[in-house]
């Protein structure tokens, strides 16, 4: 009998003893990210491009290695985007609730296209995380590919930007400027682009279920078919391509209730 309780109370000391180790390790190993994520904080106020591109590339790197930062680290990229990437440009004498006056196209600095690049690579299994990239200057952005599903972007520059293939599921687009994109075969399901001008925007092979379009002149848009209209959202606001042969009232209010999510 002691022999036995001899074996237990030795098993007891190595379980405990091993959970000790296992609670340092954790320790440890939270001490190094919250060092790693301090530093990149450091390199993003950076005055040298190159050390900001590090810092940039470090917080991708910290959101592999540890997901549960990735909302954070999320935030803060947004944030730098926000701060650095500008903002369209008013006309003079407007008031704030006015529409922007749309400047020179361009493309993003490079800094700002990289932390682009590393928020449109983040883990699909965070999707549901809001990206706050709203009132900024990010035409000629390349987005290609990207993960933006519920990316905040209304009252943004977004012309001549690179948006084949990505995921904008939910993104509210509202009282933007797509104008010269290319959103082929980019996936809009539940996209707001309320107000949103839209000329010479490429379209073809869009996923557009669910799309809100009231306001939006479309009639100069590209590679829209009526197939990928039959589930959007749109009212007598709307202008719709007259090649399509299309008229608003089938598509007005709730759309056709046969599509999903109605």
């Amino acid at each position: 009998m002691s022999s036995i309780l001899s074996v237990l109370l030795v098993a007891a000391g190595l379980f405990y003893t091993n959970d000790q180790n296992r609670k340092q390790q954790e320790l440890a190993e939270r001490g190094q990210v919250t060092d790693r994520f301090t530093k990149a904080i450091d390199q993003l106020g950076s005055d040298k491009l190159d050390v900001r591109l590090g810092g940039i590339y470090a917080m991708e790197r910290l959101m592999r290695d540890s997901p549960r930062d990735q909302r954070n680290i999320v935030e803060v990229l947004s944030a730098y985007i926000r701060e650095h990437a500008g903002k369209p440009k008013f006309r003079k004498g407007a008031s704030p609730d006015d529409r922007p006056e749309w400047a020179s196209e361009g493309t993003p600095a490079t800094d700002v296209q990289g932390a682009l690049t590393v928020l449109g690579r983040r883990s699909a299994d965070d999707g549901n995380q809001e990206i706050d990239l709203r009132f900024t200057n990010l035409a000629g952005a390349d987005l290609r590919h990207a993960n933006l599903s519920n990316v905040k972007l209304f009252l943004t520059d977004l012309r001549s930007a690179r948006l084949e293939g990505a995921n904008l599921t939910g993104a509210d687009i509202y009282d933007s400027n797509l104008a010269h994109a290319s959103l082929e075969g980019a996936n809009l399901t539940d996209v707001n682009l309320e107000a949103t001008e839209v000329p010479y925007t490429a379209f073809r092979g869009a996923n557009l279920t669910n799309v809100r379009i009231s306001a939006v002149d479309l009639r100069d848009a590209m590679g829209l078919t009526p197939e990928q209209m039959r589930c959007v959202l749109i009212d007598d606001r709307t202008r719709l391509p007259p090649q399509l042969g299309l008229s608003p009232s089938p598509f007005t209010g709730t759309g056709n209730r046969a599509c999903p999510g109605r």
